[in-house]
C-alpha cells in the first residue's frame, strides 16, 4: 500500500516538473507606440515596452539592425548595453518612479535589469532599423524560458 503512494508520489513529481520545464510562463512584455510625456504628449519615434504580467522580467540582451550594420549584402545584429541606450540615437528610460533613466545609464551589461509589473521601458529609435529586445521571467525559476519581442523603427 506504501508502494503505490509512493510510485503515485514519485509519479506526479515527475510529470510536474517536466510540466514547469517545457510549459510557456505568464511573462509578456507588450509594445505600444507612441510613449506619451508627463502632459499627455506623443513622443516621437518612440514606443512604450510594458509588463503586462504579475512577475517581473529581466532584459537579457538589446541589438539592432539598419542600414549603419549592413555587412556585404546582409544587415548584422549590433549588441547594445543599457549605457548605449541613453545615447543618440537611441533613447531609453524606464517608466517607474523608482529609477528614473540613470539606473540604465550607470550599468554596463543587462544583469540584474529588471522590469517590475506594471512598469514599462520607453525607448526612442531612428526610423530604419529594428531592435530585439530578448527578455525571461526574473529569479531562478526563469531559467529555461526566453522571450523576444522586436520594433520594427519605420513601423
Amino acid at each position: 500500500m506504501i508502494e503505490n503512494f509512493i510510485i503515485g508520489l514519485t509519479a506526479s513529481t515527475l510529470v510536474s516538473v517536466a510540466l514547469w520545464l517545457f510549459l510557456p510562463r505568464g511573462v509578456v512584455i507588450t509594445r505600444s507606440k507612441p510613449a506619451r510625456d508627463g502632459h499627455g504628449e506623443a513622443i516621437p519615434d518612440s514606443w512604450v515596452l510594458q509588463n503586462q504580467s504579475p512577475l517581473p522580467v529581466q532584459i537579457l540582451r538589446v541589438r539592432f539592425t539598419g542600414f549603419s550594420t549592413i555587412v556585404g549584402e546582409h544587415p548584422a545584429w549590433k549588441l547594445l548595453t543599457p549605457s548605449d541606450l541613453t545615447d543618440e540615437p537611441f533613447e531609453a528610460v524606464l517608466d517607474s518612479d523608482v529609477g528614473g533613466g540613470e539606473m540604465l545609464a550607470a550599468k554596463n551589461g543587462w544583469n540584474g535589469v529588471q522590469v517590475v509589473p506594471g512598469d514599462g521601458l520607453v525607448l526612442r529609435m531612428p526610423n530604419n532599423l529594428s531592435l530585439e529586445v530578448r527578455y525571461r521571467r526574473a529569479g531562478w525559476t526563469g531559467i529555461f524560458e526566453r522571450r523576444t519581442i522586436t520594433i520594427q523603427g519605420f513601423a
